[in-house]
């Protein structure tokens, strides 16, 4: 069965240089061969070459064209891919006459989802390349493009081999006993599920670090009224994103910024300043800091420096020491009282830098290396929690059938992460999120 021509414009909408349309399936060179001023057929593969498009005998532009024949093209499908003059009415008048010609417009993610249907990528690589699109820092980046390289693919492609022998021995004792139940279990698979336990909770853990920095390290900055927590954040940012007076109390919601540094991703939260207050309206800007502080990576405890502790300075102190980053502001108005704290001015520019280096060390000493085993994303995530679940569920009293289930379950979600084992609802939820034109 031929499939169905599709066409998208592969490149952002608006005007550049160039525009890059897309067009992929059995008869994409045809298509597009009835509006060329060449003859693209008789075209060896992977060639390029200039031509006038025209529509019904109107000339619509000058263009590059790459010809692509199966299954040696990103889709494993013939592909035509068209570079027209980066004009937005162009670029849409010649994906126009493609689509007048039969083809019809792409699907979000529909140039990925047939590559990963034809066996171009794997599931793992066809997310990693939306990841590469989207990603925030280069610490991210740099992960994404290892996924695509294949190195977790590896890790998964080991481990499942791992859980695939280990189910053929099970079966095999089930038809021919060779030892009792337990004796069986204790001697040749025990030894290997805890091994393969180890391994699993270990790509857990690194997933879960991927996961918080993908998206950003949230920093939240907390503190009681007027103690300079605007002002910080004004100068992290390096422009003014908060309000800053004299007033205490004048940031009542929460006001955010991102920066990126050294290769990772920031956002950080201007807070409500927390004390007691009878104002409604201030008491719901606290009640958001506290809930702001339950999902910080780090959070920066603020203290006047310039002025002696209160009751609410103490207060704070001892209800945060343990997670929070304490800082003394304000160092360049003298000190009243000599405090083991980390001590800054938001007027000083190093000292700023100095406390970017260190919320960078707090956040990524702990992060996976490059020879880690890691994925990247809440759908491998869960599956791989999976494994780990079915792996520890050893049924009581142990049967050897029942002990094979859990492990085939455990094997069900790895194929599923690679995408050996999937449906088309799951392939709509991934690829539904790509751009179109990917």
């Amino acid at each position: 069965m031929k499939s169905k021509v599709i066409a998208s414009l592969a490149t952002p909408w608006g005007t550049g240089a160039i525009a890059l349309i897309r067009v992929s399936g059995d008869d994409s060179i045809q298509i597009v061969n009835r509006l060329t001023s060449v003859d693209l057929e008789k075209l060896p593969a992977n060639m390029q070459v200039y031509s006038k498009i025209s529509n019904q005998n109107k000339f619509l532009d000058e263009v590059m064209i790459s010809v692509f024949h199966q299954p040696k093209s990103f889709t494993g499908e013939n592909m035509v891919e068209i570079s027209t003059h980066g004009g937005q009415l162009i670029s849409q008048e010649v994906l126009k006459a493609i689509i007048d010609q039969g083809a019809i417009l792409a699907p979000r993610g529909e140039f990925t989802r047939r590559a990963f249907l034809n066996k171009k990528v794997n599931l793992l690589q066809a997310e990693a390349i939306n990841d590469i699109i989207n990603a925030k820092s280069e610490g991210a980046l740099n992960k994404f493009r290892e996924t695509l390289n294949g190195n977790n693919t590896q890790v998964m492609n080991h481990l499942k081999e791992k859980l695939l022998n280990l189910l053929a021995r099970i079966e095999v004792n089930l038809d021919y006993p060779e030892y009792e139940n337990y004796q069986f279990y204790q001697t040749e698979i025990q030894p290997e599920i805890e091994a393969i336990l180890m391994q699993v909770e270990n790509i857990i853990d690194n997933t879960q670090k991927i996961i918080s920095f993908r998206s950003g390290y949230r920093v939240v900055i907390i503190g009681k009224p007027n103690v300079g927590k605007s002002s910080l954040l004004n100068a992290i940012l390096g422009k003014n994103k908060a309000i800053v007076t004299q007033i205490a109390g004048t940031t009542r919601d929460v006001v955010e910024g991102e920066i990126n540094f050294q290769g990772y991703t920031y956002i950080f939260y201007d807070t409500a300043g927390m004390h007691e207050s009878q104002d409604i309206i201030e008491l719901e800007g606290i009640h958001k800091t506290k809930e702001m502080i339950n999902f910080a990576d780090v959070i920066l405890l603020v203290l006047d420096g310039s002025e002696k502790l209160t009751k609410e300075d103490d207060e704070l102190i001892k209800n945060y020491q343990d997670r929070a980053l304490i800082i003394t502001n304000k160092k360049d108005l003298g000190t009243k009282e000599k405090l083991n704290y980390w001590s800054l001015s938001t007027k000083n520019p190093q000292d700023i830098q100095q406390l970017l280096w260190e919320i960078y060390q707090r956040t990524t000493k702990d992060n996976p290396r490059s020879s880690s085993e890691y994925l990247t994303n809440d759908r491998q995530l869960k599956l791989m929690e999976n494994v780990k679940q079915n792996l520890k569920e050893i049924p009581q009293p142990l049967t050897l059938d029942l002990l094979a289930n859990k492990v085939s379950q455990s094997l069900k979600a790895i194929f599923e992460i690679l995408g050996q084992d999937f449906n088309e609802e799951l392939l709509d939820y991934i690829f539904n999120n790509f751009c179109i034109g990917k």
